[in-house]
């Protein structure tokens, strides 16, 4: 999709400069449309794991990240956790640590069965051990996507996660992708059609762009 821009001019607030009015009025050109993310909530999947974990509502859990990166924390929807050789939890294709509510690694038993409650709490022997962090943030949008159903964001987004009250936690489950492939083959044909459409819109727009320059220029 693309939208139409406001002149330069009006864009970058340099109203103080001198303009012309009729190059104005056709505008600055077109621009794409932002990308956005959809956080819709997607279907579970029950693999009775028991350290499967899957989150009904608004949250995300929260891993550790020991790249180079500014932030450490990630913020991820998947719950296809496992225990590593340390009895660690952490998450099953890069093995980050996933974090309780203090933001500390998670240290499971691993001679002892795991239970995890539908408030994001972890048993072992019938007690509690540990509190899965299920935080949000202000502003979804400010996220971006670090791969392999990860999130981050600025700075000041990170220092903003705010724990979910009473967050739904289903244990035992995991949430798949929101998208549909049906729709999202069907959303690619109509992206590319659209793309050409929007190309040749681009080229008739650029086109009158220079002959109206060229024709203004001869004036006077």
């Amino acid at each position: 999709m693309i939208r139409q821009r406001q002149p330069a001019r009006v864009e970058d607030g340099l109203f103080d400069l001198p303009s012309n009015v009729m190059l104005e009025r056709l505008g600055g050109g077109v621009t794409p449309w932002p990308t956005r993310i959809d956080f819709g909530q997607g279907s579970l999947e029950f693999t009775e794991d028991p350290l499967h974990a899957a989150i009904r509502g608004d949250g995300f859990f929260v891993v550790r990240d020991g790249g180079d990166g500014e932030q450490p924390l990630r913020l991820t929807r998947d719950g296809r956790f496992i225990m590593n050789a340390d009895g660690r939890l952490v998450t099953h294709d890069q093995g980050l640590p996933v974090l309780d509510a203090e933001e500390r690694p998670i240290r499971l038993d691993p001679s002892q069965l795991v239970e995890i409650t539908g408030r994001g709490e972890i048993h072992q022997g019938g007690a509690p051990v540990a509190q899965l962090a299920v935080v949000d943030v202000p502003d979804r949008q400010a996220l971006v996507k670090t791969g392999d159903g990860l999130f981050t964001g600025p700075a000041g987004v990170m220092r903003s996660l705010a724990a979910v009250e009473n967050p739904l936690v289903r244990g035992g489950a995991f949430e798949r992708s929101g998208a549909d492939p049906i729709k999202a083959l069907n959303a690619v044909r109509s992206a590319s059609s659209m793309a050409q459409r929007n190309a040749r819109m681009i080229e008739i727009h650029n086109d009158t762009m220079r002959l109206a320059i060229s024709r203004l220029g001869q004036i006077g």
